[in-house]
């Protein structure tokens, strides 16, 4: 039997960055996104942010005192207990530095860390998909389209997009709405 090794990301996936990112938009720019629309392919290849402003964005996000500050996204403890029940849970983030030693930490401090095998960031490479297959990790869970632009038929992807009502055309992601949902596939 093949055993399950789950890569989940942190940002808007875990931990509710998303409703930052939409906040730090509005306050900055006055620009007005939904909860799926807060990631970086959405809101670069859509002419809302720059690349400069998306990073920028970023910083302020990954800082200790924001991360810290954020809560976990609903059923994400209970999802994760029971992933790493079935499987191997691993932390894929485009954090480093200090914004991926605070993603450990926001982990650590709210008992998931004991669920994780381990943290790989993704922030030199930018492929996770490829990461998942060069690890052997057999389901991506991660809220940016972005990631799964390259289908590889190893590698079982679910696409979280809090708040899309509209599920898009199916290339095979499985699209889902929150952690809930997500179970239901794994």
């Amino acid at each position: 039997m093949k055993v399950c090794v789950y890569g989940l990301d942190f940002d808007g996936t875990i931990c509710d960055t998303g409703r930052l990112k939409k906040k730090y938009l509005w306050d900055k720019y006055g620009i007005q996104i939904s909860l799926w629309q807060a990631n970086r392919t959405t809101l670069t290849s859509q002419g809302i942010l720059t690349d400069t402003q998306y990073n920028q964005m970023v910083e302020y996000i990954s800082s200790k005192q924001s991360t810290l500050n954020c809560p976990p996204l609903a059923g994400v403890y209970k999802s994760i207990k029971s992933l790493s029940e079935k499987g191997i849970v691993y932390i894929i983030t485009g954090r480093n530095g200090k914004g991926f030693s605070t993603a450990v930490e926001w982990m650590h401090k709210r008992g998931l860390d004991e669920f994780v095998e381990g943290y790989i960031t993704s922030n030199k490479i930018k492929d996770k998909l490829g990461i998942c297959c060069q690890r052997n990790i057999t389901h991506l869970i991660d809220d940016d389209p972005g990631h799964f632009k390259d289908m590889n038929p190893q590698v079982k992807a679910i696409l979280m997009q809090t708040g899309l009502e509209q599920t898009p055309p199916d290339n095979g992601v499985i699209h889902v709405n929150c952690w809930e949902e997500a179970m239901k596939h794994l």
